[in-house]
């Protein structure tokens, strides 16, 4: 169930939400591994965006803001 294990892996990333680093330290992990294979595309994009909107950080702080 798709939506069901997005809603859960979310509610799990919504935990470390205003924690001293792990929200940065989360995002710039998930950046990491998108990019792993040489490209970071638009549902690793969007997936990132998503994170970065939970945890209330500026995705332009990771670069993938105005990303393609």
């Amino acid at each position: 169930d798709q939506k069901g294990g997005e809603a859960a892996a979310l509610e799990a990333v919504a935990r470390v939400k205003g924690a001293a680093r792990y929200p940065a330290m989360l995002v710039e992990a998930c950046c990491a591994i998108a990019a792993a294979d040489g490209g970071f595309d638009a549902e690793e994009r969007r997936a990132a965006l998503r994170i970065c909107e939970v945890l209330g950080l500026d995705a332009a702080e990771f670069g993938i803001a105005d990303a393609p």
